[in-house]
């Protein structure tokens, strides 16, 4: 269980903000997980998104409450959804090589690991991303030379993924204002990254309050309970 106070975990955001915007929950994980940085590193990406899993789990509780937009009518959908029905059985293929065949062609290739994300993190261009990925995963081709095609391409995707579950979480979607249906992945490291995000811009303005009404020191501040906290910050607001 992870036992960690207000002042630590503003420690641990404000060492995540240096990281690139998509690298951010990463950099939560390795201050909270135990993990070196080459041990984080060498995680196949399911592994990843179990363990942010957790540690949401362990700082916010398990119920997450997200919004998106139709991509039909563009309506904004609020909807809950909670940890234990993200968590995915492992293949137990994870670190497994693995070896594809078809039109005549052969590929050899591997589960996605967090390296290989980080790798990724600056192209901005999902379809450029997608294939630095895949080709960061592919070890070998035979014959030599040879180039996958679409079909091809797609088959190792598959694969990849179910090799590691966890990594792709799909949510079913109904708009309530348009009845269309529609499937859209779940990002837990970008959700746990945002949310933490709200959570040290709430306490840091509860301490701007508190610190210019009263003269307390940050330190003061964050050692009181978050109901005591809020207490004063009603107090001052009237």
């Amino acid at each position: 269980m992870l036992h960690v106070t207000a002042a630590q975990m503003l420690d641990v955001w404000e060492a995540s903000t240096r990281a690139a915007p998509q690298l951010r929950s990463l950099a939560l994980l390795e201050r909270t997980s135990g993990l070196a940085s080459e041990e984080l590193a060498a995680l196949p990406v399911g592994r990843c998104d179990a363990l942010l899993l957790e540690l949401r789990e362990q700082l916010f509780g398990t119920r997450l409450e997200c919004e998106t937009h139709c991509p039909r009518c563009g309506d904004r959908l609020e909807f809950a959804l909670a940890t234990p029905a993200l968590r995915v059985a492992p293949s137990g293929l994870e670190h497994e090589v693995q070896q594809l065949e078809l039109g005549g062609i052969s590929v050899t290739f591997r589960a996605a690991t967090v390296a290989d994300l980080e790798a990724c993190a600056d192209i901005t261009v999902p379809e450029q991303a997608s294939q630095t990925l895949l080709a960061r995963c592919i070890q070998h081709i035979e014959p030599a030379g040879a180039m996958l095609d679409s079909a091809l391409a797609e088959a190792v995707a598959q694969r990849m993924a179910a090799l590691d579950p966890q990594a792709d979480l799909p949510v079913e979607l109904a708009c309530p204002h348009c009845s269309h249906s529609w499937t859209e992945p779940f990002d837990i490291g970008a959700f746990v990254a945002r949310e933490m995000n709200g959570w040290a811009q709430h306490v840091l303005d509860d301490i701007h309050v508190l610190a210019a009404s009263y003269g307390w020191s940050e330190r003061d501040i964050l050692a009181l309970s978050p109901a005591r906290r809020r207490h004063y910050v009603e107090r001052v607001a009237g």
